[in-house]
């Protein structure tokens, strides 16, 4: 159990820095077991650009990638040592791509976040009306 909550740890504190740097001014995070008690939640909600901001990484033990979420998108198989990278280039305005297509009754859109080994990847299927976020904005070249 120690090991899991010294990844966690490692995991917040990395992810500490990379919203402070990202320009994060408030920061809030929570954590708790996974449902399966074998792995860790960790949340964090702050402030940049002026809007709140929702981060959440589900993870475990060891080498094992995380699932991050940012905001509503979803990026898998995410290696922890990319964490810092992965807020960059979303909060921080560091590179991150949103792509839109549309169809006859579908529309839909992708994020591409760049990072030195290659690039993730997160799609949504008719995304929300809601307004973007600054960094949705900025990644969406608006």
């Amino acid at each position: 159990m120690s090991d899991t909550r010294d990844d966690r740890a490692r995991v917040q504190e990395a992810m500490e820095r990379a919203v402070r740097a990202a320009g994060a001014t408030t920061s809030l995070f929570e954590h708790r077991p996974t449902e399966d008690g074998r792995g860790w939640v960790l949340d964090w909600e702050g402030t940049v650009d002026g809007e709140t901001a929702d981060l959440s990484v589900i993870g475990y033990g060891g080498d094992l990638p995380v699932q991050f979420f940012v905001d509503a998108w979803l990026l898998e198989g995410v290696a922890k040592s990319d964490i810092p990278a992965v807020i960059a280039a979303t909060l921080g305005g560091g590179g991150a791509r949103i792509v839109t297509s549309g169809r006859l009754f579908w529309k839909g859109a992708e994020l591409l976040v760049p990072l030195p080994g290659g690039e993730l990847t997160s799609s949504v299927r008719n995304p929300s009306d809601a307004s973007p976020a600054p960094w949705e904005q900025r990644a969406a070249g608006n």
